[in-house]
């Protein structure tokens, strides 16, 4: 779309739905603010829509006034506070879908203009009642997976290497939440695992000395067992949980993937193994495992290495993702309103270039899920504990009545 048809709705220095309009309209000011989220690098007239919205939101909320004048909803107040809580770039699918299913009215719906009238292509109550049923289904399968992934979690005593079983389940709930499609089981157990694995071996390396890192991965290279039993088994973990992402990968695909993945996993080692910095490139090494088991790419070496665009768009959604862990483990700074800073201009123009990057172009599979990484990673960085918790709670535990 050309931007700049935004500029018919700006008058000074206001936006507007209807020349003459005497007072704002809530959905079109929500709609506003939906769409300036979704900004290319450049585009100030989004920036400036965005700005407006959002004041124009706040104050409405504050006030307690987010009631319209074009339509009587169920919830319009709750759609406004989830937009403005949880950010376009940090709105997971399977989140902003268990909201939206509490949010949505069926066919109570109204629409007002010279009567009141019903759109039921737009609004109806089967929609809602398949939605339910589409959602319980696949948490049911969600829920399987989790128990799964715990006896995988204690049969390879994981803990004991320093993973708490919250750091697991934010793993898991943050791959189900992007890749919640049931036929990508597959793909989201091997991000979860594989996120747990690099929090596993960071864990139990905080303290330990760039020569026991560098024995610890000549340990993985060789497959020559010399250190002690613990950090064996932990080698030992590793390549069987490899082995097994092959397997999975060979039964859908009929294609052996082993050597990519351990190729994989030994570069985002060798990075690892001198600063000690687990999510140094944590980004590419999980891109590359997802696609692998997804069949996207079975070649050797980096995933479509002759593709100048794809190796772009790689490299910038490894840079904010690496970009977006850093400032996550930074203390929470203030602005002067009392808010949350949570990201940077770094961080936030590299978001937008990398939307654009998708957007502007076919989606493919492999560029679709680095977009849904490098999001994923923002929501960590974005959420606070507390909201991470009732999320998981609310996408994973709840069931949608």
């Amino acid at each position: 779309m050309w931007v700049d048809v935004f500029k018919n709705f700006k008058k000074a220095n206001e936006f507007i739905c209807l020349a003459g309009q005497s007072t704002q309209a809530v959905t079109g000011t929500y709609n506003l603010f939906r769409a300036s989220q979704v900004l290319f690098p450049g585009e100030t007239i989004l920036e400036e829509a965005k700005e407006f919205s959002t004041k124009f939101l706040r104050e409405k909320q504050a006030s307690n006034e987010l009631i319209d004048k074009w339509v009587i909803m169920k919830d319009l107040p709750g759609e406004v506070e989830y937009a403005l809580d949880v950010p376009w770039y940090a709105s997971l699918p399977r989140l902003e879908a268990r909201f939206y299913i509490q949010q949505y009215g069926g066919g109570d719906d109204v629409w007002i203009g010279k009567v009141l009238y019903r759109m039921p292509y737009v609004n109806n109550n089967l929609y809602l009642e398949l939605a339910k049923l589409d959602y319980n289904n696949c948490q049911t399968l969600h829920l399987i997976e989790w128990d799964n992934i715990q006896k995988w979690y204690a049969e390879c005593k994981l803990e004991d290497y320093g993973l708490s079983r919250r750091s697991l389940l934010l793993a898991y709930f943050v791959a189900a939440a992007s890749t919640f499609e049931p036929e990508r089981s597959n793909e989201r157990l091997a991000w979860a695992k594989s996120t747990s694995l690099i929090e596993t071996i960071g864990s139990h390396f905080k303290e330990e000395t760039p020569e026991q890192r560098r024995a610890f991965v000549h340990e993985f290279r060789t497959t020559k067992m010399n250190t002690n039993k613990k950090r064996q088994g932990l080698i030992e973990t590793l390549l069987a949980t490899i082995h097994h992402f092959s397997m999975d990968a060979m039964a859908a695909h009929s294609q052996n993937i082993s050597h990519p993945l351990r190729q994989a996993w030994e570069n985002w080692l060798l990075k690892w193994q001198e600063k000690g910095d687990m999510h140094q490139d944590e980004a590419a090494l999980l891109v590359e495992t997802i696609n692998q088991i997804a069949g996207i790419s079975l070649s050797e070496g980096p995933l479509l290495s002759n593709d100048l665009d794809h190796n772009q768009l790689l490299k910038i959604t490894n840079r904010v993702c690496n970009r977006l862990r850093c400032y996550q483990n930074q203390k929470h700074k203030v602005n002067k309103n009392g808010s949350y800073i949570v990201t940077t201009k770094e961080i936030e123009s590299d978001m937008q270039q990398l939307v654009q990057m998708v957007l502007q172009k076919p989606l493919h599979g492999a560029e679709s899920d680095m977009q849904q990484l490098a999001r994923s990673f923002y929501y960590c960085a974005y959420s606070d504990p507390e909201t991470i918790n009732h999320h998981i709670t609310k996408v994973l535990f709840e069931r949608v009545i």
